[in-house]
């Protein structure tokens, strides 16, 4: 399974109004998790100051191996569009869906869990009934992170930089396909865990503005046209023999 982290430090929003992510980073592989964060925390180390960073907010799906994984002393919230994801999935009645993303949206977890919790015995239908205890068994372990971390009592966002916003947390899911899944899927590819990987560092790498750099210490390294020089396409077999002694950038 393809994991994706990203990493800014809030939303800069331009003249013509365009907002984009403010200091972004990112890490994709196949790999597992241990390794993964492990990988993560190092990309993050690499760009930031991480010693002069006052609050780090951990925004996931709640996967259970994001959970055993997570970095140690991060503010953690559920990400808003899986939460909100989860609701419209799992309860099939309108009504219950708009009071409980009412109460969500209003920051009272505990009272949207209850309606849930309540709503299990509300409807005859068995498989309705456990939908709605997925739902209950999803938010009762989150909730501690339903509420966003700037909407929490005490919790304001930190002041950005000029020309920034606070970062929300909210743009995880647009910026995986963005960075990923655009490119990755749903286009009847097919990778090996090989190539995935190296298809994933060039797209994180140049979808975060650092490909340039890297590639400029690779000819530092030494210039590409000095190892091999390319005339015409080659094919997967041709190319993976050409590139065998080309320098490998970090991360």
């Amino acid at each position: 399974e393809m994991k994706v982290a990203i990493a800014y430090s809030g939303v800069h929003e331009d003249a013509s109004g365009r907002r984009s992510l403010a200091n972004k980073v990112s890490y994709a592989s196949m790999e597992q998790a241990e390794h993964f964060r492990r990988h993560v925390e190092g990309v993050v180390a690499d760009f930031y100051d991480v010693d002069c960073v006052k609050r780090r907010v951990f925004n996931s799906d709640g996967g259970l191996w994001l959970q055993r994984n997570m970095v140690p002393g991060c503010t953690y919230q559920l990400d808003p569009f899986h939460r909100n994801k989860a609701v419209r999935t799992y309860l099939n009645d309108p009504e219950l869906q708009k009071t409980v993303l009412e109460l969500l949206h209003a920051c009272k977890a505990k009272q949207a869990i209850a309606v849930v919790e309540a709503s299990i015995e509300s409807t005859p239908d068995p498989a309705e009934q456990e939908n709605r205890r997925k739902l209950f068994s999803y938010f009762s372990n989150h909730s501690h992170a339903l509420v966003p971390y700037y909407q929490r009592r005490g919790k304001k966002p930190p002041l950005p930089n000029e020309g920034q916003q606070p970062a929300r947390c909210g743009s995880m899911e647009i910026n995986v396909f963005t960075v990923i899944g655009n490119r990755m899927k749903h286009n009847r590819t097919c990778w090996s865990v090989a190539g995935a990987n190296n298809l994933a560092a060039l797209l994180v790498l140049h979808h975060t503005g650092h490909l340039r750099r890297i590639l400029r210490d690779w000819t530092a390294h030494g210039a590409p046209s000095s190892l091999f020089t390319v005339t015409q396409p080659l094919s997967a077999a041709e190319a993976d023999r050409q590139t065998e002694d080309v320098y490998i950038p970090p991360h």
